[in-house]
């Protein structure tokens, strides 16, 4: 067995969890931490996936951010900060 065959059988061994397990593990930690009912903890967790997090972080109001990319050069970061005070005046004027 090669290694593309090996990942492809972690991938199968952990997708093999059921809706059903999920929801039973995951509701009682999401009813710990929120003032959901057990219907919204399980239609929350449907929503986002049963990523836990994204559930919690929502229902404290946490936006979830993605990290800028990093520029490589100094002309790069200038032009973006050049574009968000551009972007920043406009949303002003209007």
């Amino acid at each position: 067995m090669d290694n593309s065959e090996e990942k492809k059988e972690d991938i199968q061994q952990t997708l093999r969890i059921n809706k059903e397990t999920l929801l039973k593990n995951l509701v009682p930690v999401v009813l710990r931490q929120t003032d959901y009912t057990e219907e919204q903890a399980k239609e929350k967790l449907e929503e986002h996936m049963f990523d836990l997090k994204k559930v919690l972080y929502e229902w404290m109001g946490v936006d979830i951010k993605k990290e800028e990319v990093k520029r490589s050069t100094g002309s790069q970061e200038r032009y973006r900060v050049i574009r968000k005070t551009m972007d920043d005046a406009g949303k002003k004027f209007r």
